[in-house]
């Protein structure tokens, strides 16, 4: 009568803890957990222990994939890790002196890192019931074949998954065992593979827990899940070429995963399935084939792994066709949208960033783009404004514009390291043997526009957009301009015919006190009053401004050089 009442609380116990809860997946506390202190445990009389067995996953085609030694509790009921279930085929139990019997049952709850499986009718009952951790109290834990002696624990804090409470298994526990607390199972460790230790944390109960089927478990959970994904995969191969393969590993990404990280054997923690995936991608970036790396490891891919690694791969391969602007941009919105909504972005990504930038720079000066180099230069100041080889490259840049005095600028803006001293003292001796066009202004406008615009100060006072025309004899500036700077003309100023795009008007000739583009200033310039049809609030800068200046304008780089003639 005490063993079936036993039993009976037991059952109801397994009911009351594990009938399935749909969840979108497991339930993740982000508590640390931890064992505080252990000390020898007294020892207890093998007779009031729960009797042991053995537990052997074999996967489909019969092979072994997991085996263990743990507790019998009341019923015939046993604990498993989900996690050596992924893959698995067929399951079978022997306890002491009894003949193996195949396990067709199970109890779960969706999130739960551990499965409780029937052992079958022939297996001896245990002596204790299964009952919640208090953590009040210490645990004793008890090896289930080893003759190590038992320790008592005392359990700080413990993370919470599902019904269990996990924390790592110090290296004293790290064999299959159970806990106990006065006498009462509590939790367990499996093993290697598995180096958790799981703590039942459900409130108390008794009762029949509805059974579900192993197969059709086993099927679910390899089958609908990232774990069971790479199980399977692993088990059955990966592709038969580098691409191949990095697209079916890549495919695991797709899926929801089941389990906490530390709930699952190292070979399936993504850290080693994102190492596996980096190694091909390197080779296949290596090999000239980045465009693959590049579609293989797409927008969805890097949302679902949030992975620095293989988002630095991506980019890299986006890489390999050298358009940095574009591969710069997918890395931003990768930063954005991925990493910074999680917190600050991973250095990794920065060091690529950084990367890019110092190709991007190296290659404008390999082939002369240097209108792209301004921008590319300034962007990368300002994403990295303390990387002094981005500096020496905006001056290597700013050299080969003939542009010596930005090249000082850039070039004494900070001092640099050991390494880049020899390159520092290079450029600043080509800078001394270019100290006669250090009087020169560059001038950089979109090589892509007709027009070039430049923006000049008049009076000293207002800034004014002009369009440089070498063939307007006179400089003109808008209506809205003279006002501004309150300047009158009337009827019976001087005036000139100005032949527009509507037609000819009369423009009234004014004296402006200066005019200074960049560095260079040109005194007492006489300006024409006149409004462009399509350009009001525009003048134009004609010869009787450019002629104080030797001009040259290299329309394919987007440069114009104007040097100051001598008085």
């Amino acid at each position: 009568m005490a063993a079936g009442a036993a039993i009976l609380i037991v059952l109801y116990l397994l009911y009351r803890q594990l009938v399935p809860i749909p969840q979108a997946g497991p339930t993740r506390g982000s508590e640390s957990a931890g064992v505080t202190a252990s000390r020898p445990a007294q020892p207890v009389e093998r007779l009031l222990l729960p009797a042991f067995g053995e537990v052997l996953v074999r996967g489909r085609a019969g092979r072994e994939i997991f085996r263990t030694t743990t507790a019998i509790l009341g019923g015939g009921w046993l604990a498993l890790p989900v996690a050596a279930l992924l893959g698995g085929g067929d399951l079978t139990f022997e306890a002491d002196g009894a003949a193996a019997v195949r396990i067709t049952e199970g109890a779960w709850a969706s999130g739960n890192p551990v499965v409780f499986l029937k052992a079958g009718s022939g297996t001896p009952p245990g002596g204790l019931e299964l009952a919640a951790w208090r953590p009040s109290l210490p645990v004793d834990w008890y090896p289930s074949r080893s003759t190590e002696p038992p320790l008592r624990l005392e359990v700080s804090v413990s993370r919470r998954t599902g019904s269990f409470a996990g924390f790592p298994s110090q290296p004293d526990i790290r064999l299959p065992g159970v806990f106990l607390q006065e006498g009462a199972v509590v939790g367990w460790t499996f093993g290697e593979p598995f180096d958790q230790a799981y703590l039942w944390a459900g409130a108390p109960a008794a009762g029949s827990p509805p059974a579900i089927s192993v197969d059709r478990f086993i099927s679910a959970v390899s089958s609908d899940s990232r774990e069971g994904y790479f199980r399977r995969l692993f088990d059955s191969g990966t592709g038969a070429s580098p691409a191949a393969e990095l697209e079916a590993l890549a495919r695991g990404f797709r899926l929801a995963p089941l389990l906490a990280p530390e709930d699952l054997p190292a070979d399936l923690r993504q850290p080693v399935i994102v190492g596996k995936m980096d190694a091909i991608a390197s080779g296949l970036i290596r090999s000239g084939r980045g465009d693959e790396v590049a579609r293989i490891l797409d927008d969805t891919i890097i949302m679902a792994s949030a992975d620095p690694v293989l988002a630095r791969d991506a980019v890299l391969g986006l890489a390999e066709k050298q358009d940095y602007n574009r591969t710069i941009r997918r890395l931003e919105t990768i930063e954005r949208d991925v990493f910074t909504v999680r917190g600050p972005a991973p250095p990794e990504l920065a060091e690529v960033k950084s990367r890019l930038y110092k190709d991007w720079l190296r290659k404008i000066i390999e082939e002369g783009d240097y209108y792209s180099g301004a921008v590319a230069y300034d962007e990368a100041r300002r994403a990295f404004p303390d990387d002094p080889e981005i500096h020496l490259l905006g001056v290597e840049i700013a050299i080969a514009d003939k542009d010596p005095g930005r090249a000082k600028e850039i070039l004494g803006a900070r001092s640099y390291p050991p390494p880049l001293k020899e390159w520092a003292d290079r450029l600043t001796a080509q800078l001394d043997d270019k100290r006669g066009e250090a009087e020169d202004i560059i001038i950089r406008f979109d090589p892509g526009q007709d027009s070039i615009i430049v923006e000049a100060v008049i009076n000293g006072s207002l800034t004014q957009k002009f369009i440089v025309d070498t063939g307007a004899s006179h400089t003109t500036i808008p209506s809205s301009t003279a006002v501004a700077l309150k300047i009158k003309y009337y009827d019976g100023m001087p005036s000139r015919a100005a032949a527009t795009a509507s037609g000819v008007r009369v423009a009234y000739e004014v004296t402006l006190e200066s005019i200074q583009l960049d560095k260079c200033r040109v005194d007492n310039v006489t300006a024409l009053v006149l409004d462009m049809p399509l350009l009001p609030d525009y003048g134009l800068l004609g010869l009787n401004f450019l002629d104080a200046f030797s001009a040259e304008i290299d329309r394919k780089n987007g440069v114009l050089k104007l040097k100051k003639r001598p008085t």
